[in-house]
């Protein structure tokens, strides 16, 4: 009967023990799922932000593109223009020394004509 009563005695404090054991694992996971929702929250704000920086980055680079490209059409038409510029500037002075052949040819006609009509 003591025997039992003991028995009964120690399992009861065994249960309350466990019962206490468990209340404090329950505590502690609990706190370990505060944390990691907490580390979780943090991670989505970094990484919106990382988000964010790669976004900016792309629209920065997008805008780099664009510009180079208008400033490489803007060359190619400045080169363009130039080439024209310098074809049109040969041909005037192509043209200019025909005008000036021409006038030198036709004073010799005049001094041809001028020596025939005094022979």
């Amino acid at each position: 009967e003591n025997h039992a009563a003991e028995l009964k005695l120690k399992v009861e404090e065994h249960s309350k023990a466990l019962t206490e054991a468990q209340r404090e694992h329950a505590r502690e996971l609990e706190k370990t799922r505060e944390q990691a929702e907490r580390a979780l929250s943090d991670h989505r704000e970094q990484l919106a932000g990382h988000l964010s920086a790669v976004e900016n980055l792309k629209a920065a680079h997008e805008l780099k593109v664009k510009s180079l490209e208008a400033q490489h059409e803007a060359g190619l038409e400045q080169m363009a223009s130039k080439h024209v510029a310098e074809k049109e500037l040969r041909e005037s002075m192509h043209n200019a020394k025909l005008s000036e052949q021409a006038c030198q040819h036709e004073e010799q006609q005049n001094g041809l004509k001028q020596q025939v009509a005094r022979l």
